[in-house]
């Protein structure tokens, strides 16, 4: 059983993630005096990252993966399982406590016991709950049947920020609004943080999970991370600084490394 720790130290030119709006001011999101990255938004950002890179090793059923379900998906075991229930159906209606598997012991938990289900109904939800467990991306960042393994934290500023003037465009004309009829100015508040620090921890991950997002780490570490808006304006941008460090825990001994270690 292994555990991830890992503090990662993030660079950036500047950034916003989206708060209150007031009026023509789009300000960056705070508690009080003290802005914040949150944990939902380093989640979404990560997540799009694993998703582009476990399609690409096609891990599992990583490759159906689209909207966090799995259209399209089979396998033999979920051909096994169902022959079981066609079996066991009466009428074409089956109660959720016979539904079961050896191999997939938590199968029964995912129906009502007493209910009956369709035959169809049954296999859409067998389906897609495989698919999950043989998902990374679910693995990972969880689905409808299991948490994530991921946990990110919030990270928080107490800097001061920028506020930079913006024109709208129009995307045909390519003018400026202020030239056409309702066009107008916005204030937008930006921060630039001299380090950025994100705690994640990763618990247990399977073999093909720990690849996915090791292939997602080298990802960031060559390209960078997006986050937040204004992407369009050049903000967002973050690079993995080196100072980024793992600690790997099993069996209560604890083994730290840098992140060149880690990815190697």
């Amino acid at each position: 059983m292994k555990f991830y720790l890992f503090n990662l130290l993030f660079k950036t030119s500047g950034l916003r993630i989206g708060g209150e709006t007031d009026k023509n001011v789009l300000y960056f999101l705070k508690y009080e005096n003290t802005y914040i990255i949150p944990y939902s938004s380093w989640k979404g950002s990560f997540k799009r990252i694993t998703e582009y890179v476990a399609k690409s090793m096609n891990v599992g059923s990583s490759s159906f993966h689209k909207n966090d379900s799995h259209p399209g998906y089979t396998d033999s075991d979920i051909a096994k399982i169902m022959n079981n229930v066609r079996n066991k159906s009466q009428n074409g209606k089956i109660k959720g406590k016979n539904i079961v598997s050896q191999e997939y012991p938590y199968l029964t938990s995912i129906f009502s016991p007493e209910n009956e289900y369709s035959i169809k109904d049954v296999e859409n939800k067998i389906t897609e709950y495989i698919a999950s467990i043989k998902c990374p991306i679910d693995g990972l960042y969880g689905s409808n049947f299991f948490a994530s393994k991921l946990t990110f934290s919030d990270s928080y500023f107490e800097e001061t920020t920028d506020f930079i003037t913006h024109v709208t465009i129009n995307r045909k004309t390519m003018k400026s609004h202020e030239e056409e009829k309702g066009g107008h100015l916005f204030d937008e508040e930006i921060l630039r943080p001299s380090k950025i620090t994100l705690k994640i921890i990763l618990r247990i991950p399977n073999e093909e999970e720990l690849k996915v997002w090791k292939n997602t780490l080298r990802f960031i570490n060559t390209e960078g991370l997006q986050i937040g808006a204004g992407k369009s304006r050049g903000l967002g941008l973050l690079q993995l600084d080196k100072e980024s460090t793992v600690v790997e825990i099993e069996n209560f001994n604890k083994i730290s490394r840098n992140m060149d270690d880690f990815l190697k």
